[in-house]
């Protein structure tokens, strides 16, 4: 190549992986920065862009504590045994984080939550308001879904990032 000669790199930068971010609080109450709301209602398509729910209506079993600035971590539904959580993501293989618990109890108990058949576990420290759950799931039908395991679960958000599609 010589001086009167030039050429055209482009770089482009690799695309975003698709994610969910949910926050489970009622429906009435102010949203939590960053995430869609989902106040209890069974499983459909929220008008955002998103299909998730329960399998029953768990709306009643909301809370807003009302105790923490962080609206995300203020909320949170009751979801009991026998409850499922569904959102509608592209197959692949996700990371997942679910946050539970109550600001005005705490947590005292270990929390076990089955996504896509894999149970996630942690166990509170003293004094604990909440306790994070993560782990990595497969989805190949089309649906994250979420069981509790043991007890009920205090959900109060959750987030799916996908990281490959499955091949």
């Amino acid at each position: 190549m010589n001086a009167s000669e030039a050429f055209i790199l482009t770089v482009n930068a690799p695309p975003a992986q698709p994610s969910l971010s949910v926050n489970f609080q009622p429906a009435a109450a102010p949203n939590a920065s960053g995430y869609l709301t989902d106040g209890g209602a069974a499983f459909g398509d929220r008008g955002n862009g998103s299909s998730y729910g329960w399998n029953d209506n768990l709306a009643d079993n909301s809370r807003d504590r009302n105790l923490n600035s962080d609206q995300s971590l203020d909320t949170f539904i009751y979801a009991p045994l026998g409850s499922v959580w569904e959102a509608a993501i592209p197959n692949g293989t996700w990371t997942v984080t679910l946050v539970c618990g109550d600001p005005a109890y705490g947590t005292t108990s270990p929390t076990e939550a089955d996504c896509e058949g894999d149970i996630l576990a942690a166990s509170p420290v003293a004094g604990a308001k909440h306790v994070t759950l993560s782990g990595t799931v497969i989805v190949t039908d089309g649906r994250f879904t979420l069981r509790p395991v043991g007890r009920t679960l205090k959900c109060c958000r959750i987030v799916l990032v996908r990281i490959s599609a499955n091949t």
